[in-house]
């Protein structure tokens, strides 16, 4: 049904794998968030490299870690040439060469110094060709991307997210379908849903379904109720469950993660109500559930995977932002609520305008002083209220600019710094002059070449889908200029993203490792090898009395600094013996002299990283 037909046996067989493969990516995508889709991708492309033997865990190993467990005493001297290339890099260059296809990398690098200079201070490496490599890499065929991947992530780590996602949409197996995101429209995760089936809604700061499900539930006739969970409101909560299934309407139940004890006990009762044997059961069939809720760890697990999860955060990059505000809340017949040229070019002004106020919150404090909450609410009611507004007859734009960015949005700032700044970006861009054909939101001189030289204007054209034919042709990376940021700001966020994609595929790697026999032995030789470093490098315990007389010579405890150090030189025995006993019972573990507890579990993925 979902796969294109073929009378070849073959390619029939291959577009149902195809098929059946992005199928249940978007499923499981649909569940997480953002900055988990793109790690479940590379997961996907670096699963399928090792099912067809073409990379093993060693591979794997090396890529996630390079040089991070090398002792940098032990590696060849940086020459003096090379001053330009950071510590951390060339040790990672040592580690990589391990491989055999990068065996001559360090020479390389050596001898071809004025290229590889180049290419390591270009700020996109990730578009380049790799001098001495572009050659080897096309010879290697399939693998040739997954190495140009792992040169990447060595040598400039803070593109390692770009350069994931030309790996995965370089796989012929998966595309560029698997790295761009895709917004689910209330109307999909609806047809998807069923009366037996919960829709749990996974939610995270500035981002609401409220909104949308009660547009969905007028467009089908249907009453959605409305129940906060709380204290006190356990009982509403069941009663109006059982009224919504009984006349065939829906039920919301918000902020779920406050009530854990309950949700246990809404879990037995909701089991027990589908099992019932209802009167009508059409209109059970046209019942539903929808639950909303922040991701907890004490959340309960019963309710958790009888639910279809759905996420429902602002989407990352303006692209996405953008694409996700034109498909969930401007459409077609929005556009034409107005019969102007200009109210459309407010309603993409406004949503450029929202989807970089959300995108600023990435940088953390450079981009806002607190991490504010502003959601599709806040872009919803700022276009309803410019609506009135054209009615009303003339434009005032000092009101506009007052009402979006002091009463809406800046009902949220406290912060007197991000206030100014909220109004200078209503006074910029919220003006006469942005509706001008000349009018564009880049910099006047960037600092920076803007990502594809592309010139963020405001369309004036009557089709909704001409305006998401504009977005769509949006750069994949956005420059923080457009933002009003120094371009450094983008180095600081994609070094900490690169970090956490890393840190969740180390943090997978150890339990895989030890599934299957060869592999798992493999890695548990490799984890105990580890501990017996580590116990060999750790260093024999204080001396107390040694230690009492030597402070005791220099004028004893009663000198602050002497105290300082005596409570030091305790803290670190401290560590010294967790170290040692820690190391030891991993080791007996591995042997299996005893059983592996959750900590020494814990301790292994630490040791292995």
């Amino acid at each position: 049904e979902y796969s294109a037909r073929n009378n070849s046996v073959n390619k029939r067989v291959h577009n149902i794998i195809e098929a059946l493969t992005y199928l249940v990516f978007r499923y499981v995508s649909r569940g997480l968030f953002e900055h988990d889709k793109l790690t479940f991708a590379l997961i996907l492309a670096v699963k399928m490299l090792t099912v067809m033997g073409q990379i093993n865990q060693s591979d794997l190993t090396t890529f996630l870690q390079c040089g991070t467990g090398m002792d940098p005493e032990k590696v060849k001297k940086k020459p003096a040439s090379l001053q330009w290339m950071s510590d951390q890099a060339w040790i990672n260059v040592h580690a990589l060469c391990n491989n055999v296809f990068f065996r001559t990398l360090p020479d390389d690098i050596v001898k071809n110094e004025a290229m590889w200079k180049m290419w390591y201070e270009d700020n996109h490496p990730e578009k380049l060709t790799v001098p001495d490599y572009e050659e080897r890499f096309e010879s290697a065929g399939a693998l040739g991307p997954w190495h140009k991947l792992q040169i990447l992530r060595s040598l400039r780590k803070d593109r390692t997210i770009p350069a994931v996602r030309d790996f995965v949409r370089s796989m012929p197996q998966l595309g560029s379908r698997y790295v761009e995101s895709v917004t689910s429209t209330m109307e999909h995760v609806y047809v998807e849903s069923d009366h037996l089936t919960p829709t749990l809604f996974l939610l995270s700061p500035g981002a609401d379904p409220t909104d949308a499900l009660q547009v969905l539930a007028a467009k089908k006739k249907k009453t959605l109720q409305v129940v906060s969970i709380g204290q006190g409101q356990e009982n509403v909560a069941t009663k109006s469950l059982e009224l919504a299934i009984k006349s065939g309407n829906w039920l919301l139940l918000q902020n779920a993660e406050i009530h854990f004890e309950f949700m246990r006990e809404f879990e037995e009762q909701l089991k027990a109500m589908y099992s019932r044997p209802w009167e009508d059961q059409e209109l059970f069939r046209e019942s539903r559930l929808f639950i909303t809720a922040a991701p907890h760890p004490e959340f309960p697990l019963g309710l958790l995977q009888m639910s279809h999860k759905v996420t429902n955060e602002p989407p990352r990059g303006l692209r996405a932002g953008m694409l996700r505000s034109y498909t969930v809340l401007v459409d077609q017949d929005r556009m034409e609520r107005v019969d102007s040229p200009m109210w459309r070019q407010l309603l993409f002004n406004l949503c450029f305008l929202h989807s970089v106020v959300q995108e600023r919150r990435k940088y953390g404090p450079i981009g806002w002083s607190k991490p504010y909450e502003f959601n599709s609410g806040d872009l919803s009611s700022s276009i309803q209220f410019i609506e009135k507004h054209l009615y009303a007859g003339n434009v005032s734009w000092p009101t506009i600019q007052y009402i979006v960015s002091e009463a809406i949005y800046g009902g949220k700032v406290s912060d007197m710094s991000d206030r100014r700044l909220f109004s200078t970006y209503a006074e910029e861009w919220i003006t006469d002059e942005c509706l001008l054909s000349d009018f564009a939101f880049n910099p006047d001189k960037p600092i920076q070449p803007i990502p594809n030289d592309f010139v963020y204007s405001i369309p004036s054209k009557p089709e909704h889908v001409d305006y998401l034919r504009y977005i769509q042709s949006f750069p994949e990376n956005d420059s923080p200029e457009v933002f009003g940021l120094h371009p450094n700001a983008d180095l600081t966020f994609r070094i900490a993203s690169a970090n956490e994609l890393l840190a969740k595929l180390t943090l997978i790697q150890p339990t895989r490792a030890l599934e299957g026999s060869g592999e798992g032995c493999a890695a548990e030789e490799r984890i105990k090898d580890r501990c017996a470093e580590l116990l060999c490098a750790v260093p024999a315990d204080f001396n107390r009395e040694e230690v009492a007389a030597s402070i005791e010579r220099r004028s004893g405890l009663g000198d602050p600094l002497n105290a300082f150090l005596n409570q030091e030189v305790a803290m670190l025995q401290n560590v010294i013996s967790k170290v040692r006993s820690d190391m030891t019972l991993l080791q007996m573990s591995l042997d299996g002299e005893l059983v592996l507890t959750a900590e020494l579990e814990d301790v292994m993925r630490a040791v292995d990283k």
